[in-house]
């Protein structure tokens, strides 16, 4: 039965095959309309070209014989060096826009470097108070444990104050 089926599948396939490619394919509306456009155009446009032709080579000036093809190729001309000369220009203003923004650039980098510096000063002054406020610390427990006869600790202590002092004085 398997066989059969699979026969039967594959003859159904074939058929439909055959018959995709029998079949024409027919036009669409917006093809004809195409098809018509452009016939049109092949058959108007050499009658077009020759009428404007006829158009440029009309003289509008009697006594240097210009025609309007030539005034419209030097309108054409002119427009195209004064576009030049402005892109020129632009190029020119464009130039002086980047240098005034890489100066603003500089004098960002100027203010981040000062604010950099004021930052370490001010964590310099902070280091120096923690210090004297240790140092307060330290002079206090001092006195209270002067009454103790450990020498040894009183010297660590004066030790330690004596380093501290010389980071004040740095």
């Amino acid at each position: 039965m398997r066989k059969t089926i699979v026969t039967q599948q594959n003859a159904i396939n074939e058929k439909n095959a055959i018959i995709k490619s029998n079949k024409k394919i027919l036009p669409t509306p917006e093809t004809r309309k195409l098809k018509k456009i452009d016939k049109f155009l092949k058959r108007i446009g050499p009658k077009l070209q020759k009428i404007m032709d006829h158009v440029f080579d009309t003289v509008i000036d009697d006594q240097s014989g210009t025609t309007i093809r030539e005034e419209a190729t030097d309108i054409l001309k002119d427009s195209i060096n004064n576009l030049k000369e402005q892109l020129k220009q632009k190029g020119l203003q464009n130039e002086e826009i980047i240098a005034r923004i890489n100066k603003l650039f500089a004098e960002a980098d100027k203010e981040r470097a000062a604010a950099r510096k004021t930052r370490a000063e001010s964590d310099q002054l902070e280091f120096m108070n923690l210090v004297r406020k240790l140092r307060m610390v330290l002079e206090a427990q001092k006195l209270m444990n002067f009454i103790d006869d450990d020498h040894e600790e009183i010297k660590k202590r004066s030790t330690f104050i004596e380093a501290l002092k010389e980071i004040l004085k740095d």
